[in-house]
């Protein structure tokens, strides 16, 4: 079942740890979208550090979060609390689950220059929202996630529309298609679908429409979602390996999520549906339709602020604001589902689905990527022979690490991964100067891991789990003839968002569980680095 589609591009790729495959596109072009974007080209000046006529300041961007907003004006700092109402629902055919959550955004808010247009971002750091329980099952967190277009270290930008100004594309549906009808493999409008063969999934699709009143705010939120098996106590518990070392969950130092993008967040209202879902022609998750005993709550809808409040008031003025937004998964293990973020319809939950939440089945094996690179890895004893690729398309992501020459590595420095010892490739990109982890993939000790004698070892995977590593190859040997090397594929793949920041670096490595890590780093500039792929040499 098809819609007719305007326009689709794809900015974000990832694996929802519910699912085998996730794909989130956002279209931009749109007038959803009167954003910092339209702010820049309209006062193409700003942002070469020259202090121009009308400008307040100039520090060389215009992507705002560093004390000077995108159109060059003084930023102050507002507090952002949503009411007790707001959440995150999950909507599947049978599925209703609320999930209330609670915290703050520190925005950071620039001048209107005359236009009534008022740009805002917030850093990662500025956006904090609490553990979410839903008891006896998980504990839920969502936390803000730093995407390039955004600016060094930021995770949500966008705008506050005031007279004379007028927002449009405030109101926006969401579609996508659990079976395009492609041809498999090529998969010429969507991309694999791992659970059902021949099928091909759609990407999601923005229609956006309607104009807004004074007030109006559209942003673009990155955001990242963890799910934590612990029975919904969301408490610390050092032996929970997805609560990271410190035991406590839903901050930092929690291992890699595949579950991650940008959300367009409005002030008017967004609407989300999957077609054929579940992959079932003619059953829909959209508004109008059954799902279970009840109408499918997927719409959300916001409330705009008072402009007269926000333009009076430098730190405050936010008071009645009310944003929503949509992203949706396939193929979870409880199906499909359409989730709304904002303000939580009134309806009785139908969990008329059985859900089978809780750690009694084998846990997803572990990232081991840590929030910053290790200091101590074995490195090449030859610069600029290493290799590091990523590429992207509609058939899903590649990506490729070798480190070529490296330093003496004994053959037990590399565990015994046929039996315990996981292993998981780790990208950083430096933003700024600081690193932050873009991917991780893993290749879990067991049977696909062959024992290659005195050469080390060999990894091979022809189902890509759990999350796309093909092939590892551990090998031992004197200075210059040891070396590691990783190959990923797939649309289950956590492929980061392109091109990459590399400012002025990308540290690249392969760790295991005891300890061991071999990489290197890849200074800018690259060889190439684009929207659709990424090749360097080490240092």
């Amino acid at each position: 079942m098809a819609r007719t589609t305007r326009w689709s591009s794809r900015i974000w790729q990832g694996a929802f740890p519910w699912s085998r495959v996730v794909r989130l596109s956002f279209a931009l072009a749109c007038g959803l979208c009167l954003t910092a974007a339209s702010v820049h080209s309209a006062l193409a000046a700003c942002g070469d550090t020259v202090l121009d006529i009308g400008e307040d300041c100039d520090d060389g961007n215009t992507y705002g979060a560093d004390g000077c907003a995108a159109n060059c004006t003084n930023e102050t700092v507002r507090t952002f609390v949503p009411d007790s109402a707001f959440g995150l629902t999950f909507q599947g055919t049978s599925l209703y689950l609320p999930v209330s959550l609670s915290g703050q955004i520190d925005v950071r808010t620039g001048g209107d220059r005359g236009t009534g247009v008022y740009p805002f971002a917030s850093r990662v750091t500025d956006v904090t929202v609490d553990p979410a329980t839903i008891p006896g099952l998980v504990c839920v967190c969502l936390k803000a996630r730093n995407f390039a277009s955004f600016g060094p270290g930021n995770g949500a930008t966008g705008t506050i529309t005031c007279a004379p100004a007028t927002a449009v594309g405030v109101d926006y549906l969401a579609s996508r298609d659990h079976n395009r009808n492609d041809v498999d493999p090529f998969c010429l409008t969507g991309y694999f679908d791992g659970t059902h063969p021949g099928v091909c999934n759609g990407f999601t699709s923005y229609f956006p429409s309607g104009t807004g009143p004074d007030g109006t705010v559209l942003a673009q939120l990155g955001f990242e979602v963890e799910i934590i098996f612990d029975g919904g106590t969301c408490s610390f518990d050092p032996s929970n390996f997805s609560k990271g070392p410190d035991g406590i969950p839903c901050n930092n130092d929690d291992p890699a999520t595949n579950f991650y993008g940008i959300l367009p967040l409005t002030t008017g209202s967004a609407q989300g549906e999957i077609l054929d879902a579940n992959n079932t022609l003619g059953v829909d998750i959209a508004d109008g339709s059954a799902c279970g005993a009840s109408n499918c709550a997927v719409k959300g809808t916001g409330a705009p602020l008072d402009c007269s409040d926000f333009q009076s008031n430098p730190t405050g003025g936010l008071g009645g604001l009310a944003l929503t937004g949509i992203t949706s998964a396939m193929d979870t293990f409880v199906g499909d589902i359409v989730a709304v973020l904002g303000n939580i319809p009134t309806r009785a939950p139908t969990l008329t689905r059985t859900i089978t939440m809780v750690p009694t089945v084998t846990p997803t094996p572990r990232s081991l990527c840590r929030p910053t690179p290790d200091s101590s890895c074995v490195g090449s004893v030859s610069p600029g022979q290493s290799k590091f690729l990523i590429k992207q398309s509609s058939h899903g992501g590649k990506v490729g690490f070798d480190l070529k020459k490296a330093a003496a590595t004994l053959k037990s420095d590399f565990g015994d991964p046929t039996a315990s010892t996981d292993y998981s490739l780790c990208v950083y990109d430096k933003i700024g100067g600081s690193p932050v982890l873009i991917s991780g993939v893993m290749a879990p000790a067991g049977s696909n891991w062959s024992d290659l004698g005195s050469k080390g070892f060999q990894y091979v995977s022809k189902d890509l789990a759990p999350n796309g590593m093909s092939k590892m190859l551990l090998r031992a040997g004197e200075d210059g003839r040891a070396g590691v090397k990783a190959r990923g594929r797939g649309t289950g793949l956590q492929d980061p968002a392109l091109p990459l920041d590399q400012s002025p670096a990308i540290i690249v490595q392969i760790v295991n569980d005891q300890g061991g890590c071999w990489g290197t780093t890849f200074s800018a500039p690259a060889i190439g680095n684009s929207s659709s792929s990424f090749l360097d040499r080490g240092d």
